[in-house]
């Protein structure tokens, strides 16, 4: 998992990112790379999600679940087989002033030759796709 200043993934981002900063993620395999340099894998990005602890409690909050986009700010980038991108708005959790913050990724590692390593978001069974939008603010705060 890299972390990037900006939609080029081309520099990845040194520091902490500034509140409503869109930071930019990419998620990839190096490990399966060939002598060609091509892989015969691929991923799918099943969840992702921002945590933070205090003394008193963890808290987590979603950006992605079952492919789909949880929270309103988050973009996809164009990406290969290897990799997914995607991008959202830099939050504070509520009450939470000096912290670490941490974003996490579940994927999935599959062949590329199967259809169902290239689907995106997962719909339910009523065909509606899966997801909530988070409150629209200009400061984002979250529990």
């Amino acid at each position: 998992m890299g972390l990037y200043k900006d939609q080029s993934f081309n520099k990845s981002l040194v520091g902490d990112p500034s509140l409503n900063e869109r930071l930019y993620i990419e998620v990839g395999l190096e490990a399966t790379k060939s002598s060609s340099g091509k892989s015969p894998f691929g991923i799918k990005l099943n969840e992702c999600y921002v945590t933070s602890k205090n003394r008193l409690a963890e808290y987590k909050y979603l950006l992605i679940e079952r492919g789909c986009q949880k929270d309103k700010t988050v973009k996809f980038h164009k990406s290969s087989g290897d990799t997914t991108r995607f991008s959202f708005l830099v939050f504070r959790f509520r009450g939470l002033h000096h912290y670490s913050t941490r974003v996490h990724c579940r994927i999935s590692v599959c062949e590329k030759k199967n259809k169902s390593c290239h689907l995106g978001c997962r719909s339910s069974k009523n065909g509606k796709r899966m997801f909530s939008p988070a409150d629209d603010q200009r400061i984002r705060y979250f529990f």
